[in-house]
């Protein structure tokens, strides 16, 4: 049988992995120049300048060394990258509950989980982000302008550089339960405002993460549990 694709199930709409659609500049920095979702919708995401790339570990010959995973730094002029639509004009996308709801899943580490530093954000206001919150063991979803803090129980805290799996569902009425490593943490949230997506590793330019991502998959709809259990 064929291998599960995210696009194995509808309303898809982005699919950035890893393992595909990289572009790097080709040097031993292994820098970032692209990345293109591989969902069918023809998105990317670019750096807005050659100093906000982030990395992909490589050989002195440019070529890509072991799993590659895609690394941001906040130090310096910090990395983030802006979406783009196939002419490689600025896009967003715009999640919203009025009819199925919606899923956001990133894989992903960071150096400090307790830095409050977005992982998924907006380019052109603070209003739309994904984070780990600053000082305590709880994600933040901002749709919207408004906030919604959810407690992790299983597990209670994240190790600073192991890999995480962080999915969003929200349902048609807004109803919003976080997965951690496909396990539902016990404090769900309400939110039904539009969860609008342009940017990662940053959100408004600003607040970028030092840590690095595997996948970000994004749906226009609520997972049921198998599915769920097909995208882990």
């Amino acid at each position: 049988a064929k291998p599960f694709q995210p696009n194995d199930i509808s309303s898809l709409q982005a699919h950035f992995s890893c393992f595909y659609g990289l572009r790097l500049d080709g040097t031993a920095n292994g820098e970032v120049t692209r990345w293109d979702d591989i969902s069918g919708n023809n998105y990317r995401l670019e750096p807005t300048s050659s100093n906000t790339r982030p990395n992909v570990t490589t050989t002195a010959a440019g070529v890509i060394a072991g799993t590659p995973v895609v690394t941001f730094t906040a130090t310096g002029t910090a990395d983030a990258l802006e979406l783009l639509d196939s002419g490689g004009d600025p896009a967003a996308i715009t999640l919203d509950t009025s009819s199925n709801g919606y899923c956001v899943v990133v894989v992903y580490t960071s150096t400090n989980w307790d830095d409050g530093k977005i992982v998924i954000g907006n380019t052109s206001n603070a209003d739309n982000h994904i984070l780990h919150k600053s000082g305590a063991n709880a994600f933040t979803l901002k749709a919207g302008g408004t906030a919604k803090d959810f407690t992790l129980d299983t597990p209670s805290s994240l190790t600073d550089g192991n890999f995480v799996s962080v999915m969003f569902n929200v349902n048609s009425s807004g109803e919003t339960t976080l997965y951690i490593n496909n396990i539902a943490q016990s404090d769900t949230e309400n939110n039904s405002a539009d969860l609008v997506i342009s940017q990662v590793g940053a959100g408004n330019d600003t607040n970028n993460m030092t840590g690095s991502i595997k996948q970000i998959i994004i749906y226009d709809k609520s997972l049921s549990d198998t599915e769920r259990n097909l995208v882990y």
